[in-house]
């Protein structure tokens, strides 16, 4: 990155092995100094990088960034298999809802079917990561298997893909306004002030070396979720979170937490920990690229509890072995950078990132937030 002569913003240039992409105010400029040292193959406004299809939305007014072209290939290459025996059966959502794919007892897949199982999982996690948020639930479920997938787990891998075939174009909208959440929804927004119980937390911490900031501010805001004792062998809850700057999502984590929570209290706040360890590192990342940071990210939860424990002064901890991510959350927002928010439960985007759900669930949250 490097600051503009007219010192209003920074221009970018990001670059992965021989591919590389410039963001900038003026692009041709560094890509004329580009193309004097090096052989450039094609010059010109992005169309496909890394397996991404970048679309200008004339009724958006805005880049949209989907994948399309690399799940066509990866269909293409899944039907060309015998074994698929015809072409893939499209479905309306990654997996069955309700699916619970650690209690599946179906034989082991032999060598051939363990690298066709780890195959379309590399495919999967590679489309989750360039942007198909809405397969995270899916993806990260059957990843766990990969090292001793069943026969029921290459099933539901092809599962996945016949979603895919059947939604091969959503996309995300790379806006950077702020997101718009219907003040209807939040049923309420406390205001803590509760500082003298942290001592040294009045303000948020923010190194050194950063650049100084130009441009308009990019606003995050995370949305977090957990699915109480999900795992139905372990009984470890899943935590899910949806971070977005601006309105884009960015981040869409979906993961067992760590330990084995008691209760759907602990199992919502050991996620609402897990979102303000995120927030504290999307505000890094835009402080080091020379973003503007000023206003706190908004942390919205569908659990009206934690949310009250978190924020009210006198809040009491009611559970003593949830006490460091209680009082890691109470101090984050002692200090500031953390607005805790309660939203309903259907319109909480991070409870795709929780469980598998059903059509009318699952669509209602995914037209939300892609295209």
């Amino acid at each position: 990155m490097r600051l503009r002569e007219e010192r209003n913003g920074y221009d970018y240039i990001c670059t992965h092995v021989d591919d590389f992409k410039v963001v900038a105010k003026k692009p041709e400029r560094w890509v004329d100094e580009i193309s004097a040292v090096f052989l450039l193959k094609s010059v010109g406004p992005p169309s496909y990088y890394l397996g991404n299809d970048y679309i200008w939305s004339v009724d958006n007014h805005a880049w949209e960034l989907g994948c399309h072209t690399y799940i066509k290939e990866c269909v293409r290459k899944l039907e060309a298999d015998p074994s698929i025996d015809g072409e893939l059966r499209p479905h309306k959502v990654p997996l069955p809802a309700g699916c619970h794919p650690e209690l599946d007892e179906s034989p082991l897949l032999d060598d051939d079917g363990v690298s066709k199982y780890q195959m379309l999982i590399g495919m999967a996690q590679w489309a989750c990561t360039i942007g198909r948020l809405d397969i995270a639930f899916a993806v990260s479920s059957l990843s766990r298997f990969s090292a001793s997938p069943r026969c029921g787990h290459l099933e539901l891998a092809v599962y996945l893909f016949g979603y895919l075939k059947k939604y091969p174009n959503r996309r995300l909208v790379l806006n950077s306004n702020p997101l718009l959440v219907d003040e209807e929804l939040q049923q309420s927004s406390f205001h803590p002030d509760f500082l003298e119980d942290y001592d040294g937390a009045n303000k948020e911490e923010i190194g050194t070396g950063f650049p100084d900031p130009y441009g308009n501010e990019l606003e995050s805001s995370i949305f977090f979720d957990a699915d109480h004792a999900h795992d139905h062998l372990t009984r470890r809850s899943i935590t899910g979170i949806m971070v977005f700057v601006g309105s884009t999502p960015v981040l869409w984590p979906s993961k067992r937490q760590g330990c084995i929570a008691t209760s759907t209290y602990t199992a919502e706040f050991v996620a609402m920990r897990s979102a303000v360890e995120e927030a504290i590192s999307i505000r890094y990342m835009l402080r080091c690229l020379g973003v503007p940071v000023t206003k706190p990210t908004n942390l919205y939860g569908d659990n009206f509890g934690i949310i009250q424990s978190a924020t009210i002064p006198d809040g009491e901890l009611k559970k003593k072995h949830v006490a460091i991510s209680y009082h890691y959350v109470r101090e984050a927002i002692a200090a500031g950078y953390i607005n805790a928010i309660w939203v309903k439960s259907h319109e909480n985007f991070a409870d795709v990132c929780t469980k598998a759900l059903g059509t009318i669930a699952f669509c209602n949250i995914i037209h939300d937030v892609m295209v």
